[in-house]
């Protein structure tokens, strides 16, 4: 790869295992459509993934690069012996148009700092609401009960520090839907709408086709509110409700074993992409309780598997209210109640599956991302 024309770089952790099916989270998966995207339409792909165990080629267009000093070195101090001296001189050979990362974590200083010396575009993208917040809700959301000081040495002083840089010195912000955009456009930073992407294999799933039962696909965690579904499930005891998804923390393993002890639920655990398709393919709704999402990949395909969504606190954008996608109860849980309670939903798969087809297709982000190499920004 000795031309710099159409050459990205993306920097992020287990990227190639979403490339290969192994989904970790959402903004892995994203980025491992938007590498097959670019890839499909000519541009040249380099992945540094700090978690790949060797670099190899995994399309003619896609190169997976390992980072062999990344778990070298004494624990404390090898941030500043071998691993930011490796991610250097790799994102310098990268040698790339646009140095792209997902989220925010105070390691984006690397390429930012890469891309600047080498008169780079420099791309974040964002993965959640918060990434725009200021430190005060951070720390009433994140840090204030759930944070020790090494948390604080190790971790959220130095995501803080690039918490205040990216996003100020990024060439521009990829925002996920309109909120995100008057949030990014308020604070003075430039920004483009980035639709996530649903692959065209998603449409080819199929499923149970009756739509009895109600699916819950995530980490079982204190960040997802499930303890404040479990009273409406033993209340509505004649509705079966699934979940996907293994426990994330303390809090999550307890809610897996009450959930676990339900005579109308099913615990699944974590499950490979396929099949967690599958069970969105045949549920009568997606059901998510989470107070903060960016953009979740589990709406997206849902919709595109002609499933609504009932979505407790989110509505990314406005989007399901907007598009009848399915039923935003704005922190209601007795209106949840009453919808998991209905016997039919008027809304239509094909309206669900046009929806997406339409905002959420290849072919939208490749129009999007021409116009950051193009500088046809507005």
């Amino acid at each position: 790869m000795e031309s710099k024309s159409k050459k990205v770089c993306i920097f992020g952790y287990n990227v190639s295992d979403a490339l290969q099916g192994k989904v970790v989270g959402g903004a892995e998966l994203q980025m491992a459509l938007l590498a097959e995207t670019l890839a499909e339409n000519g541009y040249e792909i380099l992945i540094i993934d700090r978690e790949a165990k060797s670099s190899f080629h995994y399309k003619e267009k896609i190169f997976i690069r390992a980072l062999p000093d990344w778990d070298k070195g004494i624990r404390g101090i090898r941030l500043f012996t071998h691993r930011i001296p490796c991610l250097l001189k790799c994102l310098r050979e990268a040698n790339a148009a646009i140095y792209y990362v997902r989220g925010c974590t105070y390691l984006f200083l690397v390429p930012l700092y890469v891309a600047r010396r080498l008169k780079a575009k420099f791309i974040m993208a964002l993965s959640h609401d918060s990434e725009l917040w200021t430190f005060r809700e951070r720390y009433r959301i994140f840090y204030v009960k759930n944070a020790n000081l090494w948390d604080w040495l190790s971790t959220i002083l130095p995501n803080e520090l690039a918490y205040a840089i990216i996003p100020k010195y990024s060439n521009v912000l990829m925002v996920q839907h309109k909120d995100q955009m008057q949030l990014a456009q308020s604070r003075g930073f430039k920004s483009i709408m980035f639709p996530n992407i649903v692959n065209n294999d998603v449409y080819e799933i199929e499923g149970n086709k009756e739509r009895k039962n109600f699916v819950v696909v995530g980490a079982i965690s204190s960040r997802k509110s499930l303890h404040l579904l479990i009273p409406v499930i033993k209340k509505i005891g004649d509705k079966i409700f699934e979940f996907v998804g293994a426990p994330g923390d303390s809090i999550g393993e307890k809610i897996f074993e009450e959930l676990k002890s339900l005579k109308n639920v099913l615990m699944h655990g974590r499950l490979n992409r396929k099949d967690t398709l599958k069970k969105i393919a045949g549920a009568k709704a997606l059901v998510n309780t989470s107070r903060m999402e960016g953009f979740p990949n589990a709406f997206l395909e849902a919709w595109a598997l002609g499933t609504p969504v009932i979505s407790l606190f989110v509505d990314p954008g406005d989007v399901i209210k907007t598009h009848n996608l399915g039923y935003f109860c704005n922190g209601d849980v007795n209106l949840l109640e009453k919808i998991l309670n209905m016997n039919h939903y008027d809304i239509t798969e094909e309206n669900l599956r046009s929806y997406v087809r339409d905002n959420h297709s290849p072919s939208a982000a490749i129009t999007a991302f021409e116009k950051i190499f193009s500088d046809d920004l507005k």
